[in-house]
């Protein structure tokens, strides 16, 4: 009787198991990949509605010559519309030239920029020997001033 139960306990959680594997989609669609196309791709053909017939409509002579007649007369109330503006060569010209003049202007504002501030790079980087020296006891600060000619050795380049 034991023997039996624990081969139910052993088979109903390979079933439990197995069932689990069953309903995980992401386990079926590794397995089977084309199948889960195919049913994807029925799937989207069936959800997808079909086009609907076209309705038609039948009206007698009276009702079509008057819907015409009130056609023509909306039609001299509105102006025409006329077709986009296509821009002459001139415009197209000057557009061109005032991109190219703001990309000048850009690249000339940028270079400026960049000299000005190379140039207190500049002299921030050129200090003075006191400067220096100052910055030589900081990092070493039982030396004396006779370490004076070290002083090379820590400046920036």
């Amino acid at each position: 009787m034991r023997r039996l139960r624990r081969q139910l306990d052993h088979y109903s959680s390979e079933w439990s198991a197995q069932a689990c594997r069953w309903l995980d989609w992401k386990f079926q669609v590794s397995q089977h990949p084309l199948l889960s196309v195919g049913i994807a791709a029925a799937a989207g053909y069936l959800l997808i509605p079909g086009k609907k017939a076209p309705v038609r409509v039948e009206l007698d002579e009276a009702t079509r010559k008057e819907i015409v007649k009130q056609l023509q007369i909306q039609q001299f109330k509105e102006p025409i519309s006329q077709s986009p503006a296509v821009p002459t060569l001139w415009q197209t010209g000057v557009t061109i030239a005032s991109q190219l003049l703001l990309r000048s202007a850009i690249n000339y504002g940028v270079s400026q920029i960049d000299r000005l501030m190379n140039a207190e790079r500049t002299v921030t980087e050129t200090e003075s020997p006191e400067t220096m020296h100052s910055v030589y006891h900081e990092i070493d600060p039982h030396s004396s001033l006779e370490h004076d000619n070290d002083i090379h050795l820590y400046q920036r380049t």
